[in-house]
Formats: structure tokens, sequence, C-alpha cells
């Protein structure tokens, strides 16, 4: 989720996104903390951030998969189906349609 992160922050510094029109997403994207480790890899970090940041995840997520060949797009829906299953707290649903 590294590079997905560093994409959608670099879209916010740029001013490429408009955060002011949807009053809940600009709330979560003030909540997120984003964690950076040694090896200058990035992702919100849900434990360290203030409140809700689940819009903020999504559109990483989907950011991720607009950058993803055919490969890599099952990682990121395999990733986005056990972020939802944990956040409802259900078992993840890991089938899928892509062949």
């Amino acid at each position: 989720m590294s590079e997905p992160t560093k994409e959608l922050e670099r879209i916010i510094y740029k001013g490429e996104a408009d955060l002011m029109s949807d009053p809940v997403k600009h709330w979560m994207f003030r909540n997120v903390v984003v964690y950076k480790d040694i090896n200058e890899n990035v992702k919100a970090d849900k434990k360290r951030s203030r409140d809700k940041i689940v819009g903020v995840i999504t559109d990483t997520i989907a950011i991720g998969c607009s950058m993803a060949g055919a490969e890599d797009l099952q990682d990121y829906i395999t990733y986005f189906l056990k972020y939802i299953s944990m956040k409802f707290k259900e078992k993840p649903q890991l089938t899928s349609t892509l062949h």
C-alpha cells in the first residue's frame, strides 16, 4: 500500500483532489496519521489516527487498483476484503471473479 499512499499524498499536496466539497471525507483526511518505516514505506495508520479513516483507506485502495496490473489487482481486492471484514468483524470472502 506504500505506492498508492504516496500517490494519494501527491494528489492532495498538489491540490488535485477536492476534499472540501465532501465534509465527511475532509474530516477523515484530517484524522489520518501516516506511518513511515525505515525503508520509506508509508501507510495510513488506523491505530495512530485520531478517528475514522475508512474513506482514506478506500481511496488508497482505489488508487492502488488503478496503478496495478492484472496480477496485482487480486492482491488489492484481497486486502480490501480483509480490511472490510476486520471493520465489520466478519470472515473475509476471498473468492474473486477475476481469472
